[in-house]
């Protein structure tokens, strides 16, 4: 009975969260003086090493995340993902805005992800917060890897904010796998 409970308000809220954020309005797209996303950025990037991928559309919207910290992809015009796990453990994340911007004058690709929220559930307790991801660095020349300093940065609920100043960025390589 617990567990049908539990099933009913998980789908309850995930309703909830695609009536409610299933907007494109979330996604935010600067290209900078009106121009288009560029065609070389377009597609499937993995990153080296690393469990991180996105795909971007023409539109230089993300429409599909891989993130290391959720092992269910996410869709973010969707609003967020759920994952069930066993003996009752679960995760809920719901989407913030995600944000694409290229710059050409630097041929650089700055990239924000933001979950608001985070909720996982455990046999042996609940871990939530929220959490975001920033991304900026160059593309190369031929288009097909970006080079990026990736700062995450997490608050869990119960506990002190980290210092985003003591935060150091980490490289992230990624290959452009798949052209759209």
């Amino acid at each position: 009975m617990k567990r049908l409970t539990l099933l009913v308000g998980c789908a309850i809220f995930l309703l909830t969260l695609e009536s409610c954020c299933n907007n494109k309005k979330d996604v935010e797209v600067i290209t900078g003086k009106d121009r288009p996303f560029p065609d070389f950025l377009v597609g499937t990037w993995k990153a080296q090493g690393n469990k991180w991928g996105l795909i971007f559309d023409s539109d230089g919207s993300i429409s599909l995340i891989r993130h290391p910290f959720v092992t269910v992809s996410i869709v973010p015009a969707e609003g967020g993902a759920y994952e069930q796990g066993r003996d009752g453990a679960y995760s809920i994340y719901v989407m913030g805005p995600c944000t694409a911007r290229y710059e050409q004058s630097n041929n650089e690709l700055n990239v924000e992800i933001t979950i608001d929220y985070f909720e996982v559930v455990l046999p042996i307790g609940t871990v939530e917060g929220k959490m975001s991801d920033y991304f900026r660095g160059p593309i190369s020349r031929d288009g097909t890897t970006w080079t990026a300093a990736w700062v995450s940065y997490a608050e869990l609920v119960g506990a002190e904010k980290p210092d985003l100043n003591s935060i150091k960025p980490e490289t992230v390589v990624f290959t452009r796998v798949q052209s759209q």
